[in-house]
């Protein structure tokens, strides 16, 4: 593994336009590397021994730093005058708990920036304890931003941000503890994501967030007993765009939804439900939802919720055409499964021990063909 760059390495500087580092145990960089006027590209992915970045005021043509789980502790002098600098990742950089004021905003030209994982973070301007700290109303004033991946303490400081957020083209927001780790994967590049950690759903400063989301995860959330809580609001509009729905250890959900207090924009564009280690939860659906609830339904997916009655009625199916899958774990208690008008639903995911405590199975002959 490389360990020391000489001088003589860069005999041609200026016809250099990428410099890629990564995954090397360099400590420090020669002087010629700031004879390097026309780099468009500076990579430093796993750049393990590097905790101290060298001064950029001579890298204007600068695009992409990639500086992914570095141990750098802050952004280098002149960091907030790359005006030509596209792409940024300060993903997983542990040891960057501050960021300098202007650091960021002056980045006017910023398309893509990640921060995910990262020990630094953006709070509120009038909760920064230090004028020198940058605030997330710095991430507003870039224009040309459309991609964000960011952890952040708390919802309160995306009130601002509410209609910026819907103009990104992907997003993946956490709010959480900052030593709270998620294992959640990456979101697709055109998925707008949302993880909500130890949130109380009801804080109003997240409807601007939830509301253009098209992927939303909930653990450990308290303050509402069903997802109703929150949907009926008029101004989530049902959330409308939302596509995929985990809930996870939320001990408050009792049920998922009332159809009392449904609408047809409820959830109308959901495909996939995901409830993990819920409890309490006892009913995914209290009384006959309208048409159009839940109408785009593909896949539910159960595990360990041992009060869990019923999963799925004869009056839910009825509403859920494009129902495709049900996987579940644990439904030792199982003793009736009848399937009516669910042409699309293909398999059903019993195990062997499921044989045990099965006593019936109902569907037309149709059905039974087609499994």
């Amino acid at each position: 593994m490389v360990r020391i760059i000489k001088a003589q390495c860069f005999v041609s500087p200026r016809a250099t336009r990428v410099l890629n580092l990564s995954r090397t145990l360099i400590t420090s960089l020669p002087n010629s590397v700031y004879q390097i006027r026309e780099l468009r590209a500076l990579l430093l992915r796993d750049f393990y021994a590097l905790e101290m970045l060298p001064k950029l005021g001579a890298f204007h043509e600068l695009q992409v730093r990639d500086l992914c789980e570095t141990r750098i502790r802050e952004l280098p002098e002149g960091f907030g005058r790359l005006t030509n600098l596209r792409k940024l990742n300060l993903s997983r950089t542990h040891h960057l708990e501050n960021i300098e004021a202007v650091s960021i905003s002056g980045l006017s030209s910023l398309e893509i920036l990640d921060m995910s994982f990262s020990a630094s973070k953006l709070d509120m301007k009038r909760k920064v304890e230090l004028e020198r700290e940058a605030t997330f109303d710095e991430l507003i004033t870039l224009e040309r931003l459309s991609v964000l991946h960011i952890r952040l303490d708390s919802v309160g400081c995306l009130a601002l941000g509410c209609n910026w957020l819907r103009q990104l083209r992907q997003f993946n927001i956490r709010i959480s503890r900052r030593n709270c780790e998620s294992s959640y994967l990456p979101a697709p590049l055109d998925e707008k994501r949302v993880i909500l950690r130890g949130v109380n759903l009801l804080e109003r400063s997240l409807e601007g967030l939830l509301c253009p989301a098209i992927a939303l995860d909930l653990v450990t959330c308290r303050g509402i007993i069903g997802l109703s809580d929150i949907v009926a609001k008029k101004s989530l509009k049902g959330l409308s765009n939302l596509k995929s729905l985990t809930i996870s250890s939320c001990d408050c959900l009792v049920s998922l939804l009332d159809g009392d207090v449904c609408s047809r924009s409820t959830l109308p564009n959901l495909e996939r439900l995901t409830l993990s280690r819920l409890k309490n939860l006892k009913i995914l659906l209290e009384r006959i939802s309208p048409r159009g609830c839940l109408g785009r339904l593909k896949i539910i997916e159960v595990v360990d919720c041992p009060r869990l009655n019923s999963l799925i009625s004869f009056a839910l199916l009825r509403f859920v055409p494009n129902l495709e899958e049900i996987n579940a774990v644990t439904w030792r208690g199982l003793e009736i499964i009848e399937v009516s008008n669910c042409p699309k639903l293909l398999k059903l995911p019993l195990l062997a021990y499921d044989a045990l405590s099965i006593k019936e199975i109902r569907g037309d002959s149709k059905w039974w063909n087609s499994l």
